[in-house]
């Protein structure tokens, strides 16, 4: 399936600030899983970084072997002890470094595994309210649409009664007169004041 494919290829989710907005906080789901994936990606961010200072710390400690051994070829007395620690210590750290090396190897799969599980339940949640939003849009436009339709009627019904009192206002005004009609407004005008 081409969603498989396309899922793998998918960046790392915990730094995507979309899918942190939209999908992080909503999902209980995958908090633990996100909860995790912060951690190895983390490990993995330390691991570099501890490599960089062995590797910068058996450098210095080369350097200061072929210091103290170029000492010994002229002559100097330098403390055998002293190298032999050294080079103890560059052992040591070779074998920090392969053990980093083979932590770091390890990680970026997990680190995918984990992000792909994440990326296909947020997917599938987030289709399900695509869906849910969808026949919810499709509800509330009929209910739009019933409620257009009503109001139009209501205002056709508004202005056919007030084309109605407007005509028959002015039929009045021309049968009576104006001083009659002005009398008969005013007391029209003050029983409706009277039954207020």
């Amino acid at each position: 399936m081409d969603f498989e494919r396309v899922i793998d290829r998918v960046p790392l989710l915990i730094d995507d600030k979309k899918w942190l907005q939209l999908v992080k906080d909503s999902l209980p789901e995958v908090s633990r899983e996100y909860d995790e994936l912060v951690k190895l990606n983390n490990r993995l961010t330390e691991i570099e970084g501890e490599l960089i200072g062995l590797k910068r710390e058996k450098k210095r400690l080369l350097n200061d072997i072929i210091k103290v051994t170029d000492g010994h070829q002229e002559g100097q007395i330098e403390d055998e002890g002293q190298v032999d620690e050294m080079k103890g210590r560059i052992h040591e750290i070779n074998d920090e470094i392969d053990q980093l090396q083979y932590e770091s190897e390890l990680l970026p799969t997990a680190i995918k595994k984990l992000n792909r599980e994440i990326g296909i339940v947020s997917v599938r949640w987030m289709y399900e309210l695509l869906k849910a939003g969808k026949e919810r849009t499709e509800v509330l436009d009929l209910e739009i649409k019933t409620l257009r339709e009503k109001l139009g009627s209501m205002y056709e019904e508004k202005f056919s009664l007030e084309a109605k009192n407007n005509e028959m206002y002015q039929y009045v005004h021309h049968l009576l007169g104006k001083e009659i009609t002005e009398q008969l407004d005013g007391f029209y005008k003050g029983e409706e004041k009277d039954n207020d």
